[in-house]
């Protein structure tokens, strides 16, 4: 059941609009930041709530979060000047939401994507076993749900769903910035991580973040060694506001966390 309160929120339409390389289709979203998040503390799966239809792809908030985040800190204008206002206000809306929860117990999100971590002796043709570090993976963005096939799982495609080839950075570190960006354009994870909290400094204030600045946006990534994985964005705590976790099987259970926020496409 959702918890959207005494009454539903209002929704707002949010025209599609390119960010870098990311293309984001027209949604809908609610137009309060305290209907965000959902069903926080369900007990639900990442399993069974990818076929509620409530859900959304990772990227579709880590793009809205770090257009917030370029506005705050009058960052990168040439992409976000030309933007459209209502997607700059749903930036702001999701940019201090997370940050305003990040003063809590976790909160946050499972998404509509999953993330399969392939080991070296089961890499599809064509790929290669990227350097020290890295893992390849296969992101399946944008599903319908799940189906059991045996002892795994198999993904159930809409339309829309993507299945990127990449690779993903260290887990258990912290997301920094690169000179390609600060996530990957297509899913939305973290394109480079390191364990140094001094590196991490280093690395942001290179990108011209402040040292206060860059204290308020360190976030930690957390990814399993192999196998499928759901997709998961949290704030909390020292942990950060823009922290993302790829630890947890589709059918585990994280009881502090719920649903993604009700954004759908229009």
């Amino acid at each position: 059941m959702l918890r959207f309160g005494s009454s539903k929120p209002k929704m707002m339409d949010i025209p599609g609009f390119s960010y870098l390389r990311s293309k984001i289709p027209a949604i809908i979203m609610p137009g309060e930041a305290e209907y965000l998040i959902q069903n926080l503390g369900t007990e639900k799966t990442a399993e069974e709530l990818s076929r509620t239809g409530i859900t959304q792809p990772l990227l579709w908030r880590r793009t809205l979060y770090h257009i917030g985040m370029d506005i705050e800190y009058d960052l990168n204008q040439e992409h976000t000047e030309n933007l459209p206002d209502s997607v700059k206000s749903a930036a702001r809306m999701v940019y201090r939401d997370m940050h305003r929860r990040k003063e809590f117990p976790p909160s946050g999100a499972w998404h509509n994507d999953f993330v399969l971590l392939l080991e070296k002796e089961k890499l599809p043709k064509g790929m290669m076993w990227p350097e020290e570090g890295f893992v390849p993976a296969i992101y399946f963005r944008e599903v319908e749900g799940l189906k059991r096939k045996g002892s795994g799982y198999e993904i159930i495609p809409t339309a829309d769903t993507k299945e990127i080839r990449t690779v993903l950075p260290n887990g258990i570190s912290l997301i920094v910035p690169t000179t390609y960006g600060m996530f990957d354009q297509e899913t939305g994870l973290p394109l480079f991580t390191v364990s140094s909290e001094g590196e991490a400094f280093r690395l942001w204030e290179k990108a011209g973040f402040t040292e206060a600045q860059t204290r308020s946006e360190l976030s930690m990534f957390y990814r399993g060694d192999s196998g499928l994985r759901a997709v998961l964005s949290f704030s909390g705590g020292r942990l950060g506001p823009g922290c993302i976790s790829l630890s947890s099987e589709p059918s585990g259970k994280l009881y502090d966390f719920g649903s993604a926020p009700a954004s759908r496409r229009r």
